[in-house]
C-alpha cells in the first residue's frame, strides 16, 4: 500500500475501500476480504448503519488494528457540541476500537440546521477538536464541502480540516472545488469513483480501457490516483474488490488524462450542491 502525509503530519492509504450499504454477512465477508487482500483504509459512517459490521469484520480478518486506518462520519442531524460527543463514543464502541484515524463532518448544510449552519458546523467542529485532544480520533476533515461552506469552518477553527470527501469520476470532475481544496492542503477523497456503474456505456472510457488493456474500472481509479485523490471504490464481489487494488502498476498519459478529464455528462448526473440535499 501506498500512503501520503496530511497536513497534520499523519499519513493516509492512497486507496480506500468503502462500506455504503454493506450489510449482513455478506457485507462483512466483503469487509473482511477487502482488508485480507490489503486494503488499509476502511470508509463508514454513522448513517451506514453498519459500524457493528466494520468493527467485527476487522477482528475477524485478524489484521491488527493499528495497520488500518478507519473513517467514520458525523451523522447529519448530529450539530450539538454534546451529541458529537456522544455518537463518537457511539461508534467507538460499534467499532470496537479505542480510537478512529478520521473523523469527517458528512454534509454541510443538513436539513435540521438550514437557518444556522455555520453556527452548529462550527460547535460540532468545536467537539472534534476536543475529541483529538483525548486521542479519540486522530484527524479531522469533512466530506461535500464546497468553498462557500469551507470557509467559514476554517476562519473559525483550531485544527483545521485535513480531508475533503467528495463525490468524484470521470465525468464528474469538479475542477474548481478541486483546486481550492488543493490550494488550502486539503486532501481530497473521491467517493463513487467508478462513476456509479455508468462508465461502461461510454466508448471513450470503453476505447481508452482497451487501449490500455484494463478493465474500466481499473482506469478510473488510476484516473483518480494520478490527480492526486485517494479514490474510495466499494465492492461486494472479491474478485472485484481485488481488481481494484490492482492499479499501481501503469500509468495513463498526460494526453489521455485530458481527454478524461474533458468527458462530461455520461454519468446519470453531475453531483448536486450539498444544500440540495434532503438530509
Amino acid at each position: 500500500m501506498e500512503y501520503k502525509y496530511m497536513k497534520n503530519g499523519l499519513r493516509i492509504p492512497t486507496i480506500g475501500f468503502g462500506t455504503y450499504k454493506l450489510l449482513g454477512e455478506e457485507g462483512k465477508t466483503a469487509i473482511i476480504n477487502a482488508i485480507k487482500d490489503g486494503y488499509k483504509l476502511i470508509d463508514t459512517a454513522q448513517m451506514y448503519g453498519n459500524e457493528d459490521l466494520v468493527g467485527q469484520a476487522i477482528i475477524e480478518s485478524g489484521i491488527p488494528r493499528e495497520d488500518l486506518f478507519i473513517t467514520t462520519k458525523v451523522n447529519n442531524p448530529i450539530r450539538d457540541y454534546d451529541k458529537v460527543i456522544t455518537s463518537i463514543d457511539e461508534s467507538l464502541k460499534k467499532l470496537q476500537t479505542n480510537y478512529v484515524d478520521l473523523v469527517l463532518l458528512h454534509w454541510p448544510i443538513p436539513l435540521d440546521y438550514r437557518d444556522n449552519w455555520i453556527v452548529k458546523n462550527n460547535e460540532a467542529w468545536t467537539a472534534l477538536e476536543f475529541l483529538v485532544t483525548t486521542g479519540k480520533i486522530k484527524s479531522i476533515g469533512v466530506s461535500n464541502f464546497y468553498p462557500e461552506h469551507l470557509e467559514p469552518l476554517l476562519q473559525d477553527c483550531l485544527i483545521e480540516p485535513c480531508v475533503n470527501q467528495i463525490r468524484l469520476s470521470i465525468g464528474d470532475y469538479k475542477e474548481e472545488l478541486v483546486d481550492y481544496c488543493f490550494r488550502n492542503d486539503l486532501v481530497i477523497e473521491a467517493y463513487s469513483p467508478l462513476g456509479r456503474g455508468k462508465a461502461g456505456d461510454n466508448t471513450i472510457i470503453i476505447d481508452m480501457a482497451n487501449k490500455y488493456n484494463v478493465a474500466i474500472s481499473k482506469l478510473m481509479l488510476r484516473w483518480s490516483l494520478q490527480h492526486g485523490f485517494i479514490p474510495i471504490p466499494k465492492s461486494s464481489h472479491d474478485n472485484r474488490i481485488k481488481e481494484n487494488l490492482d492499479v499501481f502498476n501503469f500509468e495513463i498519459s498526460s494526453e489521455d488524462m485530458n481527454i478524461l478529464d474533458n468527458i462530461k455528462g455520461y454519468s446519470e448526473e453531475t453531483s448536486l450542491k450539498p444544500e440540495l440535499i434532503q438530509f
